[in-house]
């Protein structure tokens, strides 16, 4: 099963582990963190997870996917990717 996580901070990491011990393909869209705060991008570049900062829509999304898991981001998923898994 493939699956974007759009996420950020520790959420966005533990949502990731979860992912990956079910046996997800996951690929992760997130943004750039302070230092203060866990960082999303560098633990998927430590374990080698595809990982993007651009925003997610039709031309940036690696997969077809079959979900997609929002974490710690609300309204800012646009209606075409959301229409790729049925909302």
């Amino acid at each position: 099963m493939k699956i974007i996580l759009c996420g950020y901070n520790w959420a966005g990491c533990s949502a990731l582990d979860q992912l990956l011990d079910f046996g997800y393909d996951v690929y992760v869209f997130t943004h750039e963190s302070p230092p203060h705060i866990p960082s999303l991008l560098n633990y998927c570049k430590e374990r080698s997870i595809w990982v993007s900062t651009e925003n997610i829509n039709l031309q940036t999304i690696p997969i077809d996917p079959d979900y997609i898991c929002s974490i710690y981001y609300r309204k800012i998923i646009s209606k075409d990717i959301l229409q790729l898994v049925n909302y």
